[in-house]
């Protein structure tokens, strides 16, 4: 696989910072465009930006009187910026909208609410798209638009005619940020409102793009699937082709959250500014009347306008530039700080490699069509444990830009793999009506265990429904709490990953040791069973040559043993791990 390139790039982004930034160390994976520094003149204005030293924190608590018009079927949340002290800002200064798509849960939704509001360092609503009043064919042509008394729809018109009514917003301009397919409820918003010249459109990853006369941008990256079948779409001048991050998400199925959006989440909408008139601490718009400057370009450059007059302005620009990585990109790109980090993960490759080497030990007990199956699974196998290790080890932010294109084509490796335990739960199924009931019941055991596995890989893209009740319980049964409600805090981050990842929690580390151990234990009676059903002994490796112990099945019953044992510790301690969890949440709820 080739790495990707930009088909265009976006105009120059016109940036001055106005407040300063605590300085921390940039990391290695961030690509930071060439910066072509201007000195100010009559046809460039400036633009604020977000360069405050953010906190992100959302307060708990009623919104102010003023939300309460939005459709009350429509979930609604506000993240805001800043420290703990800080008052809670009025819903008219809440100039930034977030629609997620509709394969999200409200949860999901939540966490990328989190996200963006820290990319940005400002407040940002979120108003949930569950997808209603639309069918759910991911090509455009097929799909049945919602029509404008959808609740959604008319929860944008009030969200936008509360901001515009406010007298201090009379000349400011108003951004919406969405991702996937939330883009047909905006576009018959914007056909209705008599406020979309000042409205600003960024679209994350779309699937269905925007059509008229407004002003809309769109970010994709090239590999992005359902983004891709819009043809019209993926080709018009309003869409950037976005350069791969080596810390990327995924190749063809990547979420706003991950890094290789983080520029488009950030200035996403400076392209499309049309005001440049206002005071610099405002994000918001700027004179209609002025004109922007067709700075020269390339690619992958940021124009940045500095006043000479600010003695100042050269240290905010550098604090700027050493922003760190947000938190979604530690989740994303995880790698060992510590020593029990590094134990773990030495613990968790161990499991690994043992299972690796279950599948060269069963080669033993196979022939004909089964050995050469066997064989082609080994291989896949191994190449994608591989990829695995490759990706773990230059997970270090001062490896991922080293191997970038490598970890990119190690990332394209997602699909393949996902394709191959469906061939491998294929193989299983095929031979399950064994003669021997031995057989039989590790072949089911061995279907439980493939099978989950493709089910819940499946359940990440298209089982938003399980999802949904699953998050329901975990919030509800486990932790004790609801949704939240108006505004939260940033503490809530950390338990909406907790409860987001669940599923994936009790299924890889619960599930899979327990029925990995119960598998092992059959296994290991197979020589005693159909070899030798004379002899009660488990193992017979005595007055016998290695191959004798090969063919037999002895060599796997050792190898399963073993592979027994390691799995109760890894149960262990991923049980110890997820009680500490369960509780630590809880406790936070009855504070």
């Amino acid at each position: 696989m080739t790495a990707p390139t930009e088909s265009r790039s976006s105009p120059p982004t016109l940036l001055e910072e106005t407040e300063p930034l605590s300085p921390n160390p940039i990391p290695a994976d961030i690509q930071i465009p060439r910066i072509t520094i201007s000195p100010p003149s009559p046809d460039v204005s400036t633009v604020a930006s977000s360069a405050e030293d953010i906190s992100v924190f959302i307060a708990g608590g009623p919104r102010s009187s003023s939300s309460a018009s939005v459709a009350s079927d429509v979930y609604e949340l506000v993240c805001l910026c800043g420290g703990d002290e800080d008052p809670e800002p009025p819903d008219s200064e809440v100039r930034t909208l977030y629609v997620n798509g509709s394969w999200q849960t409200d949860q999901e939704a939540v966490q990328e609410l989190l996200y963006i509001s820290e990319v940005r360092g400002e407040a940002v609503r979120l108003l949930y798209n569950d997808g209603s009043g639309m069918s759910p064919w991911p090509i455009s042509p097929c799909r049945t638009l919602p029509t404008l008394d959808h609740p959604l729809c008319q929860a944008l018109l009030m969200v936008w005619e509360q901001f515009f009514s406010a007298p201090e917003n009379q000349n400011r301009e108003f951004l919406v940020i969405f991702y996937g397919d939330a883009s047909p409820y905006i576009q018959q918003a914007l056909t209705q409102s008599r406020h979309s010249p000042r409205i600003v459109v960024v679209g994350i990853s779309p699937t269905v793009f925007i059509q008229g006369d407004f002003r809309v941008h769109n970010y994709r990256v090239s590999g992005d699937f359902f983004s891709s079948l819009d043809c019209r779409g993926t080709r018009a001048e309003n869409t950037t082709i976005l350069p791969y991050s080596s810390g990327l998400e995924g190749v063809f199925l990547p979420s706003i959250r991950c890094p290789s959006f983080t520029w488009a989440v950030r200035f996403g909408e400076q392209c499309l500014v049309a005001n440049r008139g206002e005071d610099v601490e405002d994000r918001g718009g700027l004179s209609q009347d002025a004109e922007r400057s067709q700075l020269p370009h390339s690619e992958r450059d940021l124009a940045v306008v500095i006043d000479s007059t600010d003695p100042s302005s050269m240290s905010r620009l550098l604090e700027w530039l050493n922003q760190g990585s947000p938190s979604s990109d530690m989740e994303i790109n995880p790698y060992p700080q510590r020593c029990p980090d590094v134990a773990l993960s030495a613990l968790y490759a161990i499991s690994r490699v043992s299972g690796l080497v279950q599948e060269w030990i069963l080669a033993s007990v196979h022939e004909g069509l089964d050995l050469q199956i066997c064989y082609s699974l080994i291989l896949m196998h191994t190449t994608f444990a591989v990829r695995y290790f490759f990706l773990l080890f230059t997970n270090y932010p001062q490896s991922r830009e080293r191997f970038r294109t490598a970890r990119i084509v190690a990332q394209s490796l997602y699909l393949p793999s996902i394709l191959v335990l469906v061939f491998d739960y294929g193989n299983v199924l095929r031979r399950l009506w064994m003669p021997q009931e031995i057989l039989r019941a590790i072949f089911i055991s061995a279907s439980t265990i493939s099978g989950s596995i493709v089910f819940v890989e499946c359940t990440r893209w298209m089982g938003r429904g399980l999802r949904h009740r699953v998050q329901q319980f975990v919030q509800q049964r486990v932790i004790g709490s609801g949704l939240p409600v108006g505004t939260v805090r940033a503490s809530y981050r950390d338990r909406a990953g907790f409860i987001i990842g669940f599923l994936q929690t009790v299924h890889g580390g619960l599930y899979l040791p327990v029925s990995i151990m119960v598998l092992n234990q059959i296994a290991i009676q197979v020589p005693r069973i159909l070899v030798r059903p004379n002899n009660t002994a488990v193992y017979d490796l005595h007055n016998k040559s290695a191959e004798e112990n090969w063919s037999s099945g002895d060599v796997l019953a050792v190898g399963q043993t073993l592979n027994f044992i390691l799995c109760a510790f890894v149960l262990f301690v991923n049980l110890w791990f997820f009680v500490k969890s369960v509780l630590r949440h809880s406790r936070r709820r009855r504070r």
